[in-house]
């Protein structure tokens, strides 16, 4: 099989690039190459995401412009190295998915491809990389990682401990979370937003930043309501989530109808958003992780209370995932359209303080390594190693 002395990076997501543009802007833009997961046939799979990170990598970092499709590669190249969040694995007929298949007719939700995470395949050294604050504290890390990734770049110091539990001989270093370590300053990045919306400069500004979900359209509806009154106080921006437009494409073309002022920018960090704000409003998720990364007031939109408990996503309730466990230390209202309750969250000086102390508890301020270092370091190994 032929090696390629080149640094892979797994995509599955247009988002991935985002994610990962901290690093690989650090490393020579001739040594990289993006693989794009397009064997991957889960219900969030969409073929236009291919050309939706051809265009962001056009637009914002044309000198790293080498992609391609894994089934092009897959069985007849390995790279010196490969960074992957380990997210998404590849869906392939086998004996088993073959049985699965005959089971479907009487489990219509059954996914009949076997899953399996290739990234050991494609690569001599695997380098798992934190893509997400938000963990599944009964379930992370996936068991089968240990035997797909030798390395391990963590976020948070309850990402290190899950990981060195289950897997006590692996490497891992704390890198921080390079997409919000960001050197801008938070002043540039308002001026910016300001410019950008066409903002009131003496307005404060809210960035609404919901997480993944299923909503009937009545609760939609009436949200966006209590957003577009909100808009008219305050600075307002609503960012979709950005699979809402493959997943939930009522939810979202109900927001693009909207007059709410959104951020559709599928290549936007979203660090720039909440730094730039004054206050994050969000249901839950990594974006309730992120606005206390860095150290920002949070609000907790509450609409769950407000659904049936039976359509809800399991994940929005659910007790071992980490945004639920912070959720109850933080401010939350049900409806957005209370104005005072919002103008007392703002100026709350004891808030800010609360969200410092929840950081430092989760996060690590020191001792951070750059994952370029550990990925550039790597790949000297292995080429060494012929």
């Amino acid at each position: 099989m032929k090696k390629i002395n080149q640094i892979a990076f797994y995509l599955n997501h247009s988002r991935d690039i985002v994610m990962f543009a901290n690093t690989f802007t650090k490393i020579n833009a001739n040594l990289v190459i993006f693989l794009f997961n397009d064997l991957y046939k889960g219900e969030d799979f969409n073929k236009k995401e291919y050309n939706r990170i051809r265009k962001i990598i056009s637009i914002k970092f044309p000198k790293y412009n080498k992609i391609t499709k894994i089934s092009k590669i897959y069985k007849k190249c390995k790279f010196n190295v490969l960074v992957s969040a380990g997210n998404l694995p590849i869906s392939k007929i086998s004996f088993k998915s073959f049985f699965k298949f005959f089971l479907k007719f009487f489990f219509k939700n059954l996914n009949v491809y076997e899953n399996k995470f290739i990234e050991k395949e494609l690569s001599y050294k695997t380098i798992w990389y934190t893509n997400n604050l938000d963990r599944n504290i009964k379930y992370f890390p996936i068991s089968k990682w240990e035997k797909v990734f030798d390395i391990y770049l963590t976020s948070s110091k309850i990402e290190r401990a899950l990981i060195k539990k289950k897997f006590p001989f692996k490497k891992i270093y704390n890198i921080g979370f390079p997409k919000l370590d960001g050197k801008i300053a938070e002043v540039l990045y308002k001026r910016r937003i300001k410019n950008e919306f066409e903002f009131n400069s003496k307005k404060k500004i809210i960035v609404y930043l919901p997480t993944l979900s299923k909503q009937k359209t009545t609760i939609v509806k009436n949200n966006i309501s209590e957003l577009e009154k909100l808009s008219s106080h305050f600075n307002l921006i609503v960012r979709p989530h950005p699979k809402d437009k493959d997943l939930n494409k009522l939810k979202y073309d109900l927001f693009k109808k909207s007059k709410l002022k959104l951020d559709l920018n599928d290549g936007r960090n979203t660090s720039e958003l909440i730094s730039a704000s004054d206050l994050i409003i969000t249901d839950g998720g990594s974006t309730l992780l992120e606005s206390i990364y860095l150290k920002k007031k949070l609000l907790i939109h509450s609409w769950q209370k407000k659904e049936d408990f039976k359509y809800l996503d399991k994940r929005l309730t659910d007790k071992n995932r980490l945004d639920v466990i912070i959720r109850s230390d933080v401010p939350s209202k049900e409806n957005l359209n209370d104005i005072n309750y919002i103008k007392k969250v703002l100026n709350n000086k004891l808030l800010s303080e609360k969200i410092k102390k929840i950081r430092s508890k989760y996060f690590v301020e020191n001792n951070k390594v750059l994952a370029e270092n550990v990925i550039k370091k790597n790949f000297k190994n292995e080429k060494l190693l012929g």
